[in-house]
């Protein structure tokens, strides 16, 4: 009985790592990055406590983890460029007000 819920606790901690992993890609993906740094301590923590509670658990959901993680940081980058073409913008849009303020 005591194996039974321990298998039982494992999938349940398994479970909620994958969900945590699917909740970090959706926050990725609606750039809700405050969303995202929240859920990814938690997902730290969750992930390091099944690791030591049972190494194999891990590995039996790490390819899903991994695609989730490769999704999310693909959402990281297009969001970085977005926000370094609008930086680019913002100061050429300076340079240009500061121009017009010199000449008034």
């Amino acid at each position: 009985m005591a194996i039974l819920n321990k298998d039982k606790t494992l999938d349940f901690k398994k479970l909620h790592l994958l969900g945590l992993s699917k909740q970090m890609l959706n926050a990725a993906e609606n750039e809700d990055w405050d969303e995202f740094s929240r859920l990814n301590v938690q997902f730290d923590r969750s992930r390091q406590q099944l690791f030591e509670q049972s190494p194999d658990a891990l590995k039996e959901i790490l390819p899903s983890l991994l695609d989730d993680n490769q999704r999310y940081l693909s959402a990281i980058k297009v969001s970085m460029s977005s926000l370094s073409k609008q930086r680019l913008k913002d100061l050429s849009n300076l340079k240009k007000l500061k121009a017009y303020i010199k000449e008034t």
